[in-house]
């Protein structure tokens, strides 16, 4: 099923828009930005990916190390 999903960007895309509209609290929103991020990375998406990832660090989320270790080898 993933690799179908991943063929299809804009449907995964708009998957990502359904779960961050549902409420949830800031723990699970961090970690469905994270996913968000390396999915994102991962399509070549880079900017988009380094805003969430940077907005992570920003909000000192408890991902904060995670994301700031791959943007320091994402520049490497």
């Amino acid at each position: 099923i993933e690799k179908k999903l991943i063929k299809d960007k804009k449907k995964f895309l708009e998957y990502f828009k359904v779960i961050e509209a549902i409420k949830k609290d800031d723990q699970q929103k961090d970690i469905i930005s994270f996913k968000k991020a390396l999915f994102l990375m991962d399509i070549g998406e880079m900017d988009q990916s380094n805003i969430l990832l940077n907005n992570l660090i920003q909000k000192n989320s408890k991902l904060k190390s995670i994301a700031t270790e791959i943007i320091d080898k994402k520049f490497k």
